[in-house]
């Protein structure tokens, strides 16, 4: 029998909000951005419901990578169509 796979994808919801501002915030994430200003919550709270409304429309997906429980990560596929 394989063992199991010690990581889930689920998707991202409406109470990650805290979480997805925490980690726009970290210092790594800051360090390697092109703007490496710290985030505002207004503006990320602006972001993220722009982000759940792409979802929403079927625009996006969103997912957090959990692992023993606890999330790791997360990522976001997005297309538009021209």
């Amino acid at each position: 029998m394989p063992a199991s796979f010690p990581f889930v994808l689920r998707p991202a919801r409406v109470s990650d909000l805290d979480l997805t501002f925490a980690w726009a915030n970290d210092p790594g994430v800051r360090a390697a951005s092109f703007n490496q200003d710290p985030i505002e919550l207004e503006e990320h709270t602006a972001w993220f419901w722009s982000q759940m409304e792409r979802i929403w429309d079927g625009d996006a997906l969103w997912w957090v990578l959990m692992g023993e429980g606890r999330p790791l990560g997360h990522i976001r596929f997005e297309w538009r169509i021209n």
